[in-house]
């Protein structure tokens, strides 16, 4: 539980605010011209209309949760695997500090990212529209 609900309201949180960040850019880019990037005689444009930002919302929540509470992961497996080295918590963050630093509580960050990354884009993307289904459906 501790580390279950800081890192879903930490998801929660961010895919609503990087999709309204997303959707309102979408729009003023829409209604405006898009950014322009001019290098020489190249000239880049910076269309999001491609981008889902629902999508990208989705990937964004795993991403930052996953690095938010990355360390409470790596904490309760220690104690569960452990038990002798790390016989409570306040012993835990100590030895795993001393022994590695801050860097030591994200251990094994970049495959818990690659994993949560196309699971958490797919998770709220299958949110998203499941709930507009269903606010559509009971709207009168």
């Amino acid at each position: 539980m501790l580390r279950i609900i800081p890192t879903q309201a930490i998801e929660l949180g961010t895919f609503e605010c990087v999709k309204r960040a997303m959707t309102s850019a979408q729009e003023k880019w829409s209604q405006s011209e898009c950014p322009r990037v001019q290098l020489g005689p190249v000239s880049l444009n910076f269309s999001l209309s491609w981008i889902s930002p629902v999508a990208a919302a989705g990937a964004a929540a795993g991403i930052v949760s996953t690095l938010a509470c990355h360390p409470l992961e790596v904490l309760k497996d220690r104690l569960t695997v452990s038990r002798d080295i790390y016989p409570n918590l306040s012993i835990a963050i100590s030895k795993i500090y001393k022994d590695g630093g801050i860097g030591a509580f994200y251990a094994g960050i970049s495959p818990t990212l690659m994993g949560m990354l196309p699971y958490s884009t797919c998770y709220y993307f299958m949110y998203e529209t499941m709930k507009t289904s269903y606010c559509e459906a009971k709207s009168p």
